[in-house]
């Protein structure tokens, strides 16, 4: 078997991965648009759902997403990495119905972590079969596929690169020179344009771990740095609107409390126990790190028969990666020596990585139970039958005892039970397996079973199912059709054509804004004015998706004031919006002095010439002076211009501590409001030169290596 894959190229067994991933997601791929590859959280599918849409109909329309105008009181769009406006592979999307999309966006990063595994491996061991095997067992493990089945598009995206890093580190090592820098920058700057920033971090810190333990050398390091130096400039359109959002964004300003998700001891069960922390934590996919029974059985048979200290590097540095992860003292101090660590919420995302650096360690196991000379320690045997047989036997008292050790729910232990009891089994066939080893079909047969066995698991949470999701909200659209009007819902994250539904309690959206949400739960401020200043007429209640009307007034879309606060403090400027006394229709609150001051009450007239996601034309006469407030977020990458002549600008003053005020003199002003960030300016100018210098010194490269070869 391994001679006969040894003929096969590289190319061939692209295409061999390729068509065992589409063997095994046949159902995927042949269920009816509308059914989804997902199952755990149908709020994060609908997330993916709802913005890969957005961005495809933006680009198709001729617009770069820059800003959206359908959430949020307004909002930036591409900044939000997770859009991954940039990224080349969603390109797909563009030609398919979202759901295709979706499911092959899964598919095609599926062999692209395999693949990428592949290579990694091969270039360790040199052998194409023991390669493929371990390729496979990579995608179908639980600390990776499971992201998908809870519809974590952008995690899946990012994580899949991954092995092509560790794949070139150890070129890099071996070579003589740098020319991995550039190779190494572009899949860098494609898991930033993938979207997920912490995965990206934490790829660079396991990365900067990686090299230290196994390709320490100064080609190695040198080729490290300079290549996030060098992604860093290459996404740089991406990178920098990005972080000038975090910066902006509720995610820095400390108004929410993010659940910060770490391993505990009981994580380690899914080992052998795949599913046990779905028995007691809604993350489950977070914290399995289950690549199969047999394959951790190999990987344990490698260590206690044939151990050699080149194994040692592999546990100790799964073994520092989870103490990473690990809600102890020790977790605290390591974390504390590497620069931004503490900021991201779920260090238990560093799972992935450790199911995937332990990859190697079943290769060098699958290469030891297939040697002709192999010895087993007969204790070890011994051991493993004894843990089989009890687990069997007295699977209800074991079930109880192990689940005790970390929860007191006497539930778990009974569904825990059907886990001890096919554990035992498995681990009892292996056991014969192993022992009956000279038999030539035992070994094929055991790998066989090996690698069946962890797709059967993950494949058990990878129905496809139909979902309605509601980007359209065509029901709302039917009864409640008015474009100038929001609807309020807590719990939903929606980009509806026409409808700017609100979400009050996630990261991903400006920190001012969610200040202002935030006193929705205030007793003692004044709802009606809230809803009244969101242009929000309509409730959604989360549970029943009954809408409920509230009859209050409402600011429109674009207004024009006489009346003005100048109030700079936040917490005074709240005391007087909420105030129920407070005429939000008639008197709006700047933070500072306008240039030109209303001095008495006028009569104005306002047209909308224009509305599009990045700007907004209209055309006001006042008779006297007077502020315009556009009711829609204040971000400074706004800019305010005359139409009739460019040279003339507005300085745009935040208003009602949200939304975005101009003051005007007397007369008519035709205006125009563009979303222009800087960020993003500077960005693309950055990337495109990078990119620009980057095929430059390919084509001097390749250039170069023809001659030398004429020579």
């Amino acid at each position: 078997m391994r001679k006969f894959f040894e003929k096969f190229n590289y190319f061939h067994i692209a295409l061999m991965l390729f068509f065992i991933i589409l063997l095994v997601h046949t159902d995927i791929i042949f269920a009816p648009a509308g059914y989804y590859f997902s199952k755990f959280d149908l709020k994060d599918l609908n997330y993916y759902i709802n913005i890969r849409q957005y961005v495809a109909d933006s680009l198709l329309s001729g617009s770069v997403p820059l800003w959206t105008l359908q959430i949020f009181s307004g909002h930036p769009f591409f900044a939000n990495s997770e859009t991954a406006t940039c990224y080349p592979f969603n390109i797909i999307f563009l030609f398919l119905p979202i759901s295709k999309a979706i499911n092959w966006s899964f598919l095609l990063h599926f062999f692209i972590l395999s693949f990428s595994v592949f290579l990694w491996i091969d270039n360790k061991i040199k052998d194409k079969f023991v390669s493929v095997y371990t390729a496979v067992t990579a995608v179908f493990g639980a600390g990776f596929y499971l992201h998908a089945v809870a519809g974590h598009l952008s995690n899946i995206i990012t994580m899949a690169w991954f092995p092509l890093l560790l794949f070139l580190y150890d070129k890099s090592f071996k070579s003589k020179n740098y020319k991995f820098i550039i190779p190494v920058s572009a899949v860098i700057a494609l898991q930033i344009f993938a979207g997920h920033f912490q995965y990206v971090y934490y790829t660079a810190v396991v990365s900067f771990i990686y090299v230290l333990f196994f390709c320490f050398n100064k080609n190695t390091i040198i080729t490290l740095f300079s290549s996030y130096l060098a992604a860093a400039c290459l996404s740089a359109v991406q990178l920098l609107p990005s972080i000038e959002f975090y910066l902006q964004g509720a995610r820095i300003s400390g108004i929410l409390q993010h659940v910060s998700i770490k391993s505990n001891l009981s994580h380690l069960l899914t080992l052998l126990f795949p599913a046990y922390t779905e028995l007691t934590s809604f993350y489950f996919w977070e914290t399995a790190i289950y690549i199969g029974i047999f394959n951790l059985l190999i990987i344990l048979t490698l260590i206690f028969n044939n151990f050699k200290k080149d194994y040692l590097k592999y546990i100790l540095l799964a073994v520092l990666l989870y103490l990473l992860t690990y809600h102890h003292v020790i977790s605290g101090i390591l974390a504390s020596l590497i620069p931004l660590f503490n900021n991201f919420r779920s260090p238990i995302k560093i799972n992935f990585f450790i199911s995937i650096l332990i990859l190697p360690l079943l290769s060098y196991g699958i290469i030891h139970i297939m040697s002709k000379d192999l010895k087993i320690n007969k204790y070890f045997i011994f051991t493993i039958i004894v843990f089989a047989v009890l687990s069997i036997i007295f699977n209800a008292r074991l079930s109880v005892f192990i689940a005790g050790l970390f929860t007191n729910d006497v539930n778990v232990s009974a569904l825990f039970t059907k886990q001890i009891i096919l554990t035992g089994w498995f681990v009892l066939l292996f056991a014969i397996f192993i022992s009956f080893r000279k038999y030539t079909s035992i070994i094929p047969v055991m790998l066989l079973i090996a690698a069946i066995q962890p797709v059967m698991f993950v494949k058990n949470y990878a129905k496809p199912f139909f979902f309605d999701n509601d980007y359209k909200y065509e029901r709302l659209k039917v009864f409640y059709k008015n474009d100038d009007v929001r609807y309020f819902a807590n719990e939903k994250y929606s980009l509806e054509y026409n409808y700017e539904n609100i979400f009050g309690t996630t990261s991903d959206v400006l920190k001012n804004y969610l200040d202002f949400i935030k006193h929705l739960e205030d007793p003692n401020a004044d709802v009606e004015n809230i809803f009244g200043m969101l242009r929000c007429k309509y409730v959604i209640d989360d549970n029943t998706e009954r809408v409920s009307q509230y009859n209050v007034e409402m600011l429109k879309r674009v207004n024009v004031f006489y009346n003005y606060i100048v109030e700079s403090d936040k917490e005074k400027t709240f005391s007087i919006l909420f105030n129920k006394n407070f005429d939000f229709l008639n008197t709006v609150v700047l933070e500072k002095e306008p240039l030109y001051k209303p001095l008495k009450q006028g009569a104005s007239t306002v047209n909308i010439l224009s509305l599009n996601d990045n700007e907004i034309e209209i055309e006001c006469k006042t008779s006297e002076p007077a502020i315009i407030l556009i009711s829609s977020n204040y971000e400074k990458g706004w800019r305010a211009y005359n139409m009739d002549n460019n040279k003339v600008k507005y300085e745009i003053i935040p208003a009602n501590y949200i939304y975005r005020a101009i003051s005007v003199d007397k007369g008519v002003h035709r205006i125009r409001f563009e979303y222009r960030p800087l960020s993003f300016t500077a960005g693309l100018l950055i990337s495109f030169f990078s990119w620009m210098l980057l095929a430059g010194v390919l084509v001097f490269f390749t250039r170069r290596e023809k001659s030398l070869k004429l020579k």
